[in-house]
């Protein structure tokens, strides 16, 4: 079994035993900036100024969450529809 498809079992285990299958989820494409997401910093050497990859946060129930990406996109549905989601891009 790959990496992300056992991380994807165990997501699906953690769903399952949470009752969030039906569970809405919208996350927006919002980008954050360095400042907003590392401060301000004199460092130049973060990933984050240099690379063509964003930080983007989304929220779930009250919680908050980052990644890194370089493909943002915005998703509204269940997180059973995020299971369904194939496996093939970040």
């Amino acid at each position: 079994m790959s990496f992300y498809n056992n991380l994807k079992s165990k997501f699906r285990k953690i769903v399952d035993e949470n009752g969030l299958l039906k569970e809405n989820v919208e996350v927006k494409a919002c980008i954050l900036s360095p400042k907003d997401a590392i401060g301000a910093t004199k460092r130049t050497d973060y990933v984050l100024l240099k690379g063509k990859e964003r930080l983007m946060q989304a929220e779930f129930k009250g919680s908050y969450g980052q990644a890194f990406t370089d493909l943002l996109n915005d998703f509204h549905g269940s997180v059973g529809e995020i299971l369904e989601l194939p496996l093939k891009n970040n």
